[in-house]
């Protein structure tokens, strides 16, 4: 059966990837020689099936693959150089912004439509326009941004000549299609009037019919317009403000201001109870200075987890890494890893603690079980949204255990005990599954 994840609030670096890839028209499922590619980008769509696949990194092949395309599209091999420059920037910003960002309450809507589009990707665009906007400058920056059909005005724009121009790209298409000459008039209507936005091969036509099929300028705003035409007007709006006005602070300070602003909020409308044993859970499994208990520490999971009822699918993953921590203190090493894998795929987009915590544990565990691709795996997932505690080196995986799980934090381990609340596992209810 097919695993289906929860979805994270904040978009995943292989999603915004995909995303750009696929509308731009640099990569398309249905040519042959965009298959691998294709299947690439796929694969890397939902960083969380990773474990199970291929090392996570920053996906540097995929990002030259695109840039040697744009380069080739354009026949600007500078400006592709400097697009995806800006680029990789945003990436690594982005996934370095995310990984210490907390969105526990808030749904995928709310973080891109409130938090994301008016700071982090508006600027993101901003950057990549600007240049473009200063070295090419073939159309109105502004009125595209502007207009509710950019492709259409970028379009009547390129036909200086107004009807003449349009014979010329029907008759150019009917003739090199073998299309019937009315249809072809009827479609280009279609796309000045904004009713449909054209193929990448499509504008080929466009400039080739156009004799502008060379112009290094024209090219780059053909995929700048149509990327336009497939973004809303009110995100457009957002990146309008970005390319006209100096902001007031860094990025990254909006980005922070707005996410605490839209958090509260959301927290506001909750009915949570008041019984909340979470700090003295953290405290003792975390604290070697705090008397600990483990029958008091099973008895506050239980209450938090009766407390996030009404939140239980936001909070999921935290009772998941704080049970997994519990059990790799009572040396019940395959029980707290699946916990830690629930508590990855349930938190990942989510909240900052499962980068800060979950992902350099689970790693930390998995070596020390002898699992070392999910341990080598979850370690470049550390890597690529914030700081691993460990270089890979087998020989000191001891090392890296013991300083994510202090020994004196163990507990005894004793007799079984019998299980809290009729839970399936000694001790603990079983692990959350993974579909929403």
């Amino acid at each position: 059966m097919k695993k289906v994840f929860p979805v994270t609030p904040f978009p995943l670096l292989g999603e915004i990837v995909h995303e750009c890839a696929i509308r731009s028209g640099l990569v398309s499922s249905n040519a042959d020689e965009d298959s691998k590619l294709y299947a690439d980008l796929k694969a890397l769509k939902d960083d969380r099936k990773r474990p199970a696949l291929r090392p996570a990194a920053l996906p540097l092949e995929i990002l030259v693959e695109l840039e040697s395309r744009l380069a080739k599209y354009t026949n600007s091999a500078m400006y592709a150089n400097l697009t995806f420059s800006q680029i990789r920037r945003a990436l690594e910003h982005y996934a370095l912004t995310i990984g210490d960002a907390d969105v526990t309450l808030l749904t995928r809507e709310e973080v891109v439509e409130q938090i994301l589009w008016p700071t982090m990707f508006s600027a993101a665009a901003a950057s990549c326009l600007h240049p473009l906007d200063t070295i090419f400058h073939v159309t109105d920056l502004k009125s595209l941004l502007e207009d509710k059909a950019p492709f259409a005005r970028f379009l009547k724009g390129l036909c200086v000549r107004g009807a003449a121009d349009h014979r010329l790209i029907w008759s150019f298409r009917a003739e090199r299609h073998e299309i019937d000459s009315e249809n072809c008039e009827q479609t280009l209507r279609e796309w000045l009037n904004g009713a449909y936005v054209p193929s990448l091969e499509s504008c080929n036509d466009i400039l080739e019919a156009l004799g502008m099929s060379h112009d290094a300028g024209a090219r780059q705003w053909v995929l700048v317009a149509r990327l336009l035409a497939k973004t809303s007007l009110e995100h457009r709006k957002h990146i309008l403000n970005r390319v006209m006005y100096e902001p007031t602070a860094p990025v990254t300070e909006q980005f922070h201001e707005i996410r605490k602003a839209v958090g509260w909020h959301a927290g506001t409308k909750l009915n949570i109870g008041a019984d909340r044993p979470f700090g003295k859970i953290r405290e003792a499994l975390y604290r070697p200075d705090v008397p600990r208990d483990p029958f008091l520490i099973e008895e506050m999971l239980e209450r938090q987890r009766v407390t996030w009822e009404p939140i239980a699918d936001q909070t999921r993953h935290t009772l998941e890494w704080l049970w997994g921590r519990y059990l790799v203190l009572n040396a019940r090493h395959g029980e707290a890893f699946e916990r830690y894998q629930s508590a990855y795929k349930w938190g990942f987009g989510r909240d900052r603690d499962v980068v800060r915590y979950v992902v350099n544990e689970v790693a930390a565990l998995a070596g020390k079980m002898g699992n070392w691709r999910a341990a080598e795996k979850y370690l470049d997932i550390a890597s690529m949204y914030g700081q691993p505690d460990w270089d890979g080196n087998r020989e000191l995986i001891s090392d890296f255990f013991d300083r994510q799980f202090l020994p004196e934090l163990h507990f005894f381990v004793g007799p079984p005990r019998p299980p809290l609340h009729g839970a399936a596992t000694v001790g603990c209810p079983p692990p959350a599954a993974a579909e929403p």
